[in-house]
């Protein structure tokens, strides 16, 4: 037997999806609050992002903008909602999945929004590494 046996694929447990209720201000048809669906998202695809939103000035000196990060996080991670369907961006007078997901939550759903993705793809949020740190 390996001394590795743990960290074998088949004994690693597997995150697939995860449901939660981000706001109460979306309802069912039963008038219970709405599930958003997370997935799990790879390392090489945030880091994809990353670049996607990063522009280099005339010096060199490049700047993320990490608000677009944020949204693009977002925007991949989430299974449902689908904020790639037209007809929920059509709904909200949007055209894109980053500017759907802005007029669609607010500042604080997008907060919990990413808190939720970030911790079930194992990364602690800074609040929570800072507290560490301090104990």
């Amino acid at each position: 037997m390996s001394k590795f046996q743990g960290f074998l694929k088949e004994n690693a447990e597997r995150r697939d999806k995860k449901e939660l209720i981000i706001s109460d201000r979306f309802k069912n048809e039963e008038g219970k609050a709405e599930v958003f669906v997370i997935k799990p998202i790879k390392l090489s695809r945030i880091a994809e992002l990353r670049n996607e939103n990063t522009t280099v000035d005339k010096n060199g000196n490049e700047k993320v903008n990490e608000v677009d990060v944020q949204l693009d996080l977002i925007a991949e991670s989430v299974v449902s909602p689908d904020f790639k369907d037209v007809g929920l961006q059509e709904s909200y007078g949007v055209l894109g999945e980053k500017e759907l997901i802005n007029e669609m939550l607010l500042i604080g759903e997008i907060e919990l929004l990413t808190n939720e993705i970030n911790a079930f793809n194992g990364m602690k949020g800074f609040r929570s590494q800072v507290d560490e740190v301090k104990n």
